[in-house]
């Protein structure tokens, strides 16, 4: 689902500081700073569907002014805000890994954007409060130590009556992609492999809980809503869907890779099976 709520060149920003010395914080970055290529050929078309949903939302519901991508990887975002009339001068995207953000810029042509590398649940020294339209965060906040704070500071950079449009998987009953992962790994590995502690991945996946956190952050709870967006993620083979989970995300990745050599072929086998 994505919730959307409503307020009653490259520099690199100093507060990277939480990426030294939170665990969780600093195994995401390393994993994003490795999995860009697999993530924007594999996992990038399904998560376009999405910042194409999330842009139209944003852009019809929101005053005319700038707009800030949080999380912004390749720059999905900001590529749908500039296909609808947006100008590059107004457009920021901001991510903590340099390495999604230099496949920001090949991508996107238009050289008046600014992209900023900083971790979004520290407050954006370089923003000025108040000053902007819209805010967005395409499947960022599960990957948060501390999506409350990301809350909390995106609201401070809204204007009144600005608009916050973020998305996270469905539940996982919901969520079939993420299924067979999941299901392989419970029946023939472990989700024990050490990884750091880290919020519940589907946590934000209940409109409650996300509601309850926006409203914790200062937002008009009257305002907060919730929709289910289909979307569907088309592979060329069934080894795609392997190399997408085990080389394109984060945890679920690190999950796979993880396992001791007779379960990653046990899982190997089983998600393979699952798509043909």
């Amino acid at each position: 689902p994505h919730c959307m709520a409503r307020l009653s060149g490259l520099r690199r920003l100093a507060a990277m500081a939480s990426t030294e010395s939170c665990p969780f914080t600093r195994f995401e970055h390393e994993r994003w700073q490795a999995a860009v290529g697999p993530y924007d050929k594999l996992f990038g078309p399904l998560t376009r569907q999405a910042a194409r949903h999330m842009a139209e939302r944003v852009l019809s519901r929101s005053k005319p002014g700038k707009g800030l991508d949080c999380a912004t990887g390749p720059g999905y975002i900001i590529e749908e805000a500039l296909a609808r009339g947006q100008h590059g001068p107004n457009l920021v995207g901001m991510d903590f890994s340099a390495a999604m953000l230099e496949r920001a810029r090949q991508r996107i042509s238009d050289k008046d954007v600014t992209w900023l590398e900083a971790d979004i649940q520290e407050p954006f020294a370089s923003l000025e409060p108040s000053s902007f339209a819209w805010c967005t965060c395409n499947f960022g906040v599960l990957h948060l130590a501390r999506p409350e704070a990301f809350f909390r500071v995106a609201r401070q950079v809204l204007q009144p009556g600005g608009v916050l449009s973020f998305s996270v998987w469905a539940e996982l009953s919901k969520s079939p992609v993420f299924q067979i992962p999941l299901k392989a790994i419970e029946e023939h590995g472990t989700m024990d492999v050490g990884l750091p502690s880290g919020p519940p991945f589907f946590k934000y996946s209940d409109p409650e809980v996300a509601k309850q956190a926006l409203t914790e952050a200062g937002f008009d709870p009257e305002s907060v809503q919730a929709e289910l967006v289909d979307m569907e993620l088309v592979v060329q083979s069934p080894e795609d869907l392997w190399e997408a989970f085990h080389d394109g995300t984060a945890r679920t990745g690190a999950l796979l890779q993880r396992q001791d050599p007779s379960a990653k072929a046990r899982i190997h086998k089983a998600m393979l099976d699952a798509v043909t």
